[in-house]
């Protein structure tokens, strides 16, 4: 089953939110938004996430306390008193100074208090909280991946269907041949021994013959439907064999020896790329 590397997460409770994405990635790359009293258990957290995912470039945040509950302040009077009187006194000694900024008085050690800031989670919680987010991010993995599959599997009765047109065609090929090539001759004015003509023909056929590059395509097609039923990640190989049809539509478009065949295996290399465009998804 494919498991793609794009999807969205996240897991809440009473204490915590986790919010983790992720996106493609040539390899497992893990990036934690936590408080600096977490940061002890992000080890932890990296080894959790490489048991869970193989492949993709993961953001995880996490949230604690209530969103909705406004930080509240606290001023000390006699504290905020006591230094607007050292101000006044020490504008009183020095008249050029100007007026305080009040937000620096606000900043002055004593003077202001927050209230309803929230401490951290507790680490047990936190670690919990984040693999039960990892499981769901993987559940979403899996599903965006049963989709990617579907539109794969399409992909591969076009490429299937536009192979047997190019083998159809390639059966045809040799009449074809001899008449282009009995007409080229015609138009010379030359005239050639009918033993020689067939060897001409012969030879024209086997230089665009596509018979092999035909049963290669076949064979890559499978092998990607093996894919879908195999353990574990598939997207290297599946990005191979993408590489490895691309190979065979490029030779039977330079193969080609009419306007339809080369028409056809350019539909075959569009039906590829797109199929390469949704393997880059995959794990």
């Amino acid at each position: 089953m494919l498991s793609s590397m794009t999807a969205f997460a996240t897991f809440e409770s009473d204490a915590l939110v986790w919010q983790v994405r992720s996106v493609n990635h040539r390899f497992l790359e893990v990036s934690f938004h936590l408080p600096d009293t977490l940061r002890p258990i992000e080890p932890a957290l990296r080894d959790l996430a490489r048991k869970a995912l193989g492949r993709g470039k993961v953001d995880a945040t996490l949230r604690w306390g209530q969103a909705d509950a406004a930080p509240s302040l606290d001023i000390d009077r006699d504290q905020l008193l006591q230094l607007l009187a050292a101000i006044e006194q020490l504008r009183r000694d020095a008249p050029e100074l100007g007026h305080p900024d009040p937000l620096d008085l606000l900043r002055w050690p004593g003077v202001a208090n927050h209230r309803g800031k929230v401490a951290a989670p507790p680490a047990e919680a936190a670690q919990a909280g984040f693999e039960a987010a990892l499981v769901r991010l993987a559940e979403s993995r899996g599903e965006e991946g049963r989709k990617i599959e579907a539109i794969l599997r399409d992909k591969l009765d076009q490429a299937q269907a536009l192979a047997a047109q190019l083998a159809a065609m390639n059966a045809a090929l040799a009449p074809t041949l001899r008449e282009r090539l009995q007409s080229r001759i015609a138009e010379l004015t030359e005239r050639i021994n009918p033993e020689r003509l067939a060897l001409e023909v012969a030879l024209l056929v086997q230089r665009a013959d596509a018979k092999e590059e035909l049963d290669r395509v076949a064979i890559h097609c499978e092998s990607c439907r093996d894919c879908f039923a195999a353990p574990g990640p598939q997207g290297r190989r599946l990005d191979f064999l993408m590489q490895e049809l691309q190979r065979e539509a490029n030779t039977l478009a330079a193969k080609s020896a009419s306007d339809d065949s080369a028409r056809r295996a350019v539909d075959l290399k569009v039906v590829i790329e797109q199929m390469r465009e949704q393997v880059q998804n995959v794990e």
